[in-house]
């Protein structure tokens, strides 16, 4: 049995599904916050789906929670693997979003 990998380079188990977070949103006015107090990205695109996923939508994008998932590096390149669970909401590739 062969198996394609997709552009992430690793196939994820189960209901998991890879995701590559959007950039992390600009401060207003230029203030400087630590990294720590920086709001992080509650969105990203799919570019990978495990094979027990209910729907298979790769380059979509999609709204998770703050605290989501698990980051990981694969060739210096961040990506973050969430259940499918996780996942709030699907959203158009054109919808921005605005921090809270």
């Amino acid at each position: 049995m062969s198996t394609e990998f997709p552009p992430c380079g690793f196939v994820p188990l189960g209901s998991k599904v890879v995701v590559v977070k959007d950039a992390e949103p600009d401060t207003m006015k230029g203030l400087f916050l630590p990294f720590k107090s920086r709001p992080k990205p509650t969105s990203g695109v799919i570019v990978a789906v495990g094979p027990e996923a209910p729907v298979q939508k790769i380059g979509k994008r999609v709204v998770f929670g703050q605290h989501a998932g698990i980051s990981i590096l694969v060739d210096g390149h961040p990506f973050l693997v969430l259940d499918y669970e996780e996942i709030l909401a699907m959203l158009p590739a054109e919808v921005p979003l605005a921090s809270a």
